[in-house]
């Protein structure tokens, strides 16, 4: 087997491909396996493989329109063998280079005329004479040879992947081979700014339902940031697809009709899960600057970098960009480029120059709890006692009542770790007998949640006292979002699960039996650098 830095050493060949899609991969795949590749000419078709005593190089020719036997004439003078592009696909797949004469047909140039438009490929020449010297007797031998090879090795499943799915981010990336990189980054989302359905429905029915917005403009605008010293990123939020097996494919299909329909190099991001690299929390950017680091191995520069987006807060109005009039459906483009800290744009206001628009961001702003708050002091009774939390899921119960209490030596009872009622009941009566307080951390929004745990205390002669974590919903909601990102482990809860809380809650009164309630407000302590970065994005 020939290593693959060499499989092309020594050959000088030229093939021609059906079109750009076809010969930007074929050059990439050629160059993996120890080719340089030359560029010569925006609309060149031909793809030559030349090759001197110390390298081989792809290079991308331009003949012009010329006769088949005028270009036969070129091939010939040049000395250039002329080979089919199954024979590349083949010597790519096994990893070596195989024997190219099944592949070549001597009058191959007139059969191609009856063929559909679909064909892969076609020979655009003849063999040198020099290698018909002694093997004008095969000829009937080689073709029955490439009917044979051909056969297992082109169906029509694809043998070289170009979409990466990096599963424990959730994220898929493709970049298309002519993607170099560069320390300005000019960002786009995919759907309403880029591609709108060609259906005109509101979601694609398949993976070929999509057309570009107004290329006559969309075209120019992102090559002539290009020949700027931009590169062109598109970071777009996308459905589940653990349970698509084809999905992936689809992608990767949508998005190389993509770039070969707007003719610019480009990189595209899409994550499928809920986690920090979604939208609009900013894991793409900070994916994208990575990139571009191990691509130019420099800083991105990220005040001459932006996005557009035309998920943008902006209420009822016209949109000229995709032809309707509508509200956003979401803010999170806009949100996504403040977390990453790069300028914003809707379409209309970067394709079509357009003033700029009223708009409002919706939800929480981190920015109004940021500032610490002193925390209550707590007393500690020397005598055992029973300490029932109350609060929101993920308003801090679990961390005050560890922080505070378990540290102190009281019985840390989860329904969470535990897993039922009865077990934390036993849990809790151990914990009693043995002499130790207990701190209950549980949900406990009704007069009726808490009873069983203050009849609990009275069993055991033992005082019952409430420390109600008096969080808004609104932050309890956000730190949900922040936790399940900043910690593999765990995975958000339901936004229902708020909301009952919130239907049922009952304030909590002495007059249950609690000797204290003890009200605790938010107080803004991150865990971690990381989570007091991540507290502070929008959501």
């Amino acid at each position: 087997m020939v290593e693959s830095a060499a499989m092309f050493h020594g050959l000088s060949m030229i093939i021609q491909c059906k079109g750009p899609m076809q010969q930007c991969i074929l050059k990439a795949q050629v160059a993996e396996n120890g080719g340089k590749v030359v560029e010569a000419g925006e609309d060149a078709n031909i793809v030559c493989c030349e090759a001197d005593k110390k390298r081989d190089e792809i290079l991308s020719l331009r003949f012009g329109e010329c006769s088949g036997a005028e270009l036969e004439g070129r091939l010939q003078k040049e000395g250039v063998r002329a080979v089919s592009v199954k024979w590349l696909y083949a010597c790519l797949k096994q990893k070596e280079r195989i024997d190219w004469n099944p592949f070549i047909l001597v009058e191959e140039e007139a059969a191609c005329k009856g063929k559909e438009e679909g064909a892969s490929d076609k020979v655009c020449g003849k063999r040198r004479k020099e290698e018909d010297q002694g093997k004008e007797g095969d000829q009937e031998e080689r073709v029955q040879q490439k009917a044979v090879k051909l056969a297992p090795i082109f169906g029509p499943k694809k043998t070289a992947k170009d979409l990466v799915n990096d599963k424990q981010a959730s994220l898929l990336m493709w970049k298309s081979c002519d993607f170099q990189g560069a320390e300005k980054i000019a960002a786009f989302d995919l759907d309403g700014t880029l591609i709108r359905t060609k259906s005109r429905k509101k979601f694609p029915q398949n993976f070929d339902d999509w057309c570009l917005i107004r290329p006559s403009i969309l075209k120019p605008k992102l090559q002539s940031l290009v020949k700027d010293g931009f590169c062109i990123v598109i970071i777009s939020n996308q459905k589940r697809i653990d349970k698509n097996p084809d999905y992936e494919a689809g992608v990767e299909h949508k998005i190389s009709s993509i770039h070969s329909a707007l003719g610019c190099p480009l990189i595209f991001f899409a994550c499928y899960g809920s986690d920090e690299n979604r939208k609009p929390a900013p894991g793409m950017w900070f994916k994208t600057v990575e990139k571009m680091k191990e691509l130019k191995g420099c800083e991105v520069n990220v005040k001459g970098s932006f996005y557009v987006g035309d998920a943008a807060g902006r209420p009822l109005g016209e949109r000229p960009w995709i032809e309707a009039r509508e509200k956003d459906f979401s803010d999170s483009d806009r949100k996504f480029a403040l977390n990453a800290g790069i300028d914003f744009h809707t379409p209309e206001e970067f394709f079509m120059g357009r003033p700029l628009e009223e708009f409002t961001f919706s939800g929480f702003n981190p920015a109004d709890v940021m500032q610490p708050t002193a925390t209550p002091v707590l007393n500690f009774p020397s005598s055992k006692e029973v300490v029932i939390m109350v609060g929101f899921p993920a308003s801090g119960k679990s961390t005050f009542a560890r922080r505070e209490m378990e540290s102190r030596g009281y019985k840390w009872v989860n329904q969470d770790e535990l897993g039922t009622k009865q077990k934390c009941a036993s849990v809790a009566q151990q914990a009693l007998d043995e002499g130790c307080s207990v701190v209950i951390d549980k949900l406990n929004p009704k007069e009726e949640d808490r009873r069983p745990w203050i009849q609990l205390a009275q069993r055991n002669k033992a005082e019952a006292r409430c420390v109600w974590m008096d969080t808004p919903m609104e932050v309890a909601l956000h730190l949900n979002k922040i936790r399940s990102m900043a910690r593999t482990n765990i995975s958000p809860i339901p936004p229902h699960v708020f909301h009952n809380f919130k239907n049922d809650f009952q304030e909590p009164q002495e007059s249950e039996g609690l000797r204290e309630i003890i009200r605790i407000p938010f107080c803004y302590k991150p865990k971690s650098s990381r989570e007091e970065t991540m507290f502070a994005w929008r959501l």
